[in-house]
């Protein structure tokens, strides 16, 4: 079992971006299907620890501990811009900003005795890599950790050849449902990490 900890949006963001995902589907596939429950869109922390139930909640306490030692108690995101990223996304990228970073520190600390390299390389999918991200993928088998963490909402994965088509899409529908810059997140979880890194299964939750 694969699981990572992740930011969940407020609801009124997450019926938005669902609405965005549904306006792209009439254009092009996208996978895999936001929903509220099944498959939110969410902030990853951090990805790919490979361990039992127990070990994936001991991780996510210590997370939540270091959170509440050290973190203010509010999260507000700054949305920066929608981009295509190799190979085969669509994300909101977010401003990385001093509270991103540290909270994406303490993620990495707690899962890092649990992620593992990948048992095998798919050279198509990580063919848009960066050096940095290889290594980080090679070792840890999550690409955007330390000095590569790229906060991002999933918007989807899609065919290359619609990525400017994307991005025009998501940016319309982004001023066209009004939504705000900044956005409050609202719960932090453990989820299993379903495929194209899916937020599968909640496992824990603790409100922000």
């Amino acid at each position: 079992m694969r699981t990572g900890i992740a930011a969940i949006p407020n609801p009124e963001f997450i019926n938005k971006l669902i609405c965005i995902q549904a306006f792209l589907r009439k254009k092009m596939e996208v996978s895999p299907a936001l929903c509220p429950i099944e498959n939110p869109p969410h902030l990853t922390l951090i990805q790919n620890m490979h361990s039992s139930l127990g070990s994936g909640q001991e991780a996510f306490e210590k997370f939540c501990d270091s959170v509440n030692q050290n973190h203010r108690s509010e999260l507000r995101v700054m949305l920066n811009e929608v981009s295509y990223v190799d190979v085969g996304w669509c994300f909101l990228d977010l401003v990385l900003d001093d509270n991103l970073k540290r909270l994406h520190e303490y993620a990495f600390q707690v899962a890092e005795p649990f992620l593992k390299p990948p048992d095998a390389v798919d050279k198509e999918k990580t063919s848009g890599y960066s050096i940095d991200e290889m290594e980080n993928y090679l070792k840890h088998g999550y690409r955007f950790i330390g000095d590569s963490y790229r906060p991002h909402i999933t918007v989807g994965r899609i065919n290359i050849e619609k990525k400017a088509l994307a991005i025009k899409m998501v940016s319309e529908q982004l001023d066209a449902l009004k939504v705000q810059k900044v956005q409050k997140m609202e719960q932090y979880t453990l989820y299993t990490v379903g495929p194209n890194g899916a937020h599968q299964q909640t496992l824990r939750s603790i409100a922000i």
